[in-house]
């Protein structure tokens, strides 16, 4: 059975008007709540989506960066292990011998 979103408690039970009861009321008054917080839920989406969007706008930056720190600490990491295969003892920069442009500035 449906009741018209207006219809009083009085209207709902069947009773004369005007004597209604306070159960109905409040169901009545519930239900227009709900009326309108069902109508008014285009306010939070739009809020949402907002959100959202502006997240996912900065996303791409910070990705990039944590792209960037990650990549830095694997070529030094990469660096290192490279030193270590060239030079198992250590590097000997004392008895090195430089290039032709390295040996221009000495």
């Amino acid at each position: 059975m449906t009741h018209p979103p207006d219809a009083t408690p009085s209207e709902l039970d069947g009773a004369p008007p005007g004597r209604g009861t306070p159960r109905r009321a409040d169901a009545i008054r519930f239900r227009r709540g709900l009326r309108s917080v069902r109508e008014r839920s285009w306010e939070l989406e739009l809020l949402l989506s907002g959100a959202v969007v502006i997240a996912l706008v900065q996303l791409p930056s910070e990705v990039d960066a944590a792209f960037w720190r990650l990549d830095a600490q694997l070529d030094r990491g990469a660096g290192a292990i490279g030193l270590d295969a060239a030079f198992p003892r250590g590097a000997r920069w004392d008895r090195s011998t430089y290039g032709p442009v390295a040996r221009f500035w000495r």
